[in-house]
């Protein structure tokens, strides 16, 4: 009683206070160029720090460029522990010295050990100046028909990401593990070295850009009536998500000569666990037709009905989103998570006539009212089936969907009897 193999304890984190920069201008005109066309011209620019910046210098980045095979650790083949070496291959920190700020505050700083890790400027990616356009067209085609159209780019200012902190990496994030001891006294058993988990971000961190465009057709229809039909576009590019960089290649726990192998001891990467990047690599696409009737308030009433037919897809819906596989996005391509085939919305405001004449005292009690309401319909998102298995032979059991998983679901089906037979399918 109260022995134990491993432990492990991570200690608080230092605290990171972040800041960046961002800049922006803008030029717009209106042209109307005769009394049925009217254009709306302009562009945006943007300049941002590629990413966010310590003001205490408790940053740290794993940099694959800055790996050097021939100082790698050594690992133990059955646990994937730590032996000996540099567990710091490929890690820096940002800046050439460690801000005044950050000492007294932050142990790793004043201890001095890791100012052979400081290189290069103090933003860990590179800074970006995006300028987009702008476009919009206004056409009346008679006194009761309009056309118009739109183009435009946006950039988004991203925010620092929950999923990953690079002021919670070592050697900023203190961590002891120990290994065979007794509960009573941790402290007394051999100290281990476990690999580290690290988090690091693309060094090429572009911004997140969006272009959107829009055609659409309205026309007055009579009894205080319009109807608007149009098609709404976007495309995204540089979207947040994962890629595990220290992913083993495809079939290496396969190989028999690995047979017995940790999947750390495994790893190119070594000393290293699970080394999730941040890129902006992800691209989406949006489709929609869109209808809308709305009658303009009058003699006490109005209402409004739009409905909304679409298609989002993309590489990811989210910064969390990870690559099944880290060395292939193309089977990641498919329905966002959020999108939403269906959407309908009715809007109505209804002024009660009742007892507008009669008496101060009945028109102030019971007369005045108004209904409103408000009604949406819509479709469900997409969610997924799949495995945990490791099917590709990564040493990860991260969850992949059932397409990707298996051969064919046109196989000849059966039930199931138990969990030992391979007679599972989703289709």
């Amino acid at each position: 009683m109260g022995l134990f193999s491993n432990y492990a304890e991570i200690g608080p984190r230092s605290f990171t206070p972040y800041r960046g920069h961002m800049f922006e201008f803008f030029g717009q005109d209106s042209w109307r160029v005769n009394q049925k066309l009217k254009l709306e011209i302009g562009f945006r620019g943007t300049w941002m720090n590629g990413y966010y910046k310590s003001l205490w210098g408790n940053m740290a980045v794993f940099d694959p460029k800055l790996y050097d095979p021939s100082k790698a650790a050594v690992l133990d083949r059955r646990t994937g522990n730590v032996i000996s070496g540099d567990r710091y291959n490929g890690v820096y920190i940002p800046g050439t010295e460690f801000p005044a700020a950050g000492k007294g505050r932050v142990p790793a700083i004043d201890s001095g050990e890791f100012n052979r890790l400081l290189r290069g400027d103090r933003y860990p990616s590179q800074s970006h100046l995006t300028v987009v356009p702008r476009l919009g067209v206004a056409y009346q085609i008679s006194g009761k028909d309009v056309l118009r159209a739109g183009f435009g780019g946006f950039v988004s200012r991203f925010g620092v990401y929950d999923s990953v902190f690079l002021g919670g990496n070592p050697p900023f994030q203190p961590m002891a593990s120990v290994s065979n001891g007794i509960a009573d006294n941790p402290g007394g058993a051999s100290r281990t070295a476990f690999p580290q988990f690290f988090m690091t971000l693309d060094p090429v961190l572009k911004h997140p850009k969006a272009y959107n465009w829009n055609v659409t057709y309205q026309r007055q229809i009579g009894f205080e009536t319009t109807v608007e039909i149009g098609y709404v576009g976007a495309a995204g590019n540089h979207l947040a998500r994962e890629r595990d960089l220290n992913q083993l290649p495809r079939g290496t726990t396969f190989l028999p000569e690995n047979a017995g192998a940790n999947v750390n001891y495994l790893r190119p990467y070594k000393g290293f666990a699970f080394i999730p990047m941040l890129e902006h690599a992800g691209r989406s696409e949006y489709n929609a037709l869109q209808i809308e009737v709305n009658r303009r308030f009058k003699s006490g009433f109005s209402y409004g009905f739009a409905y909304t037919y679409s298609k989002s897809m993309d590489h990811a819906s989210g910064p969390r989103d990870r690559l099944y596989d880290a060395h292939n996005d193309l089977n990641v391509w498919g329905k966002s998570s959020f999108d939403t085939r269906h959407v309908a919305v009715a809007n109505f405001i209804w002024d009660m006539p009742f007892f507008k004449h009669g008496s101060p005292l009945v028109k102030a009690a019971l007369g005045g009212w108004q209904v409103n309401g408000v009604m949406q319909f819509q479709s469900g998102t997409p969610f997924s089936v799949g495995s945990s298995e490791d099917i590709y032979g990564i040493g990860s059991t991260n969850f992949v969907p059932w397409n990707l998983t298996a051969p064919s679901t046109d196989l000849p089906k059966q039930f199931s009897e138990s969990t030992a037979d391979a007679n599972f399918w989703f289709n």
